[in-house]
């Protein structure tokens, strides 16, 4: 039973990790938008942002192998999500101020 609760959760988290960088594209392409285009530098568009958002992740995402508490597990999923929530929030709070 044990076995199968773990099976669960990492198939869980692995099913997080598409739709995080997925959300990432998303923070990354407005922070984009209302930063580097004022610059002068092109837009780019949703799926430009989806392959940064998966190399820039491949350079900073480090999730903790072998974990087996489901805390540090539903804490590792929160990680994943929050981060870009709070990206974008802070990013469109300077964006106003601009």
């Amino acid at each position: 039973m044990e076995l199968l609760v773990v099976l669960l959760a990492f198939v869980g988290l692995m099913a997080l990790i598409p739709l995080s960088i997925m959300f990432n594209a998303f923070v990354l392409h407005k922070m984009w938008a209302w930063f580097v285009v004022p610059l002068g530098v092109a837009p780019i568009g949703l799926a430009h942002a989806w392959g940064l958002a998966i190399l820039i992740g491949m350079f900073t995402i480090s999730l903790k192998s072998g974990t087996k508490d489901k805390k540090e597990q539903l804490a590792q999923a929160a990680i994943l999500l929050s981060g870009p929530i709070f990206t974008l929030l802070f990013g469109w709070i300077a964006h106003s101020l601009m």
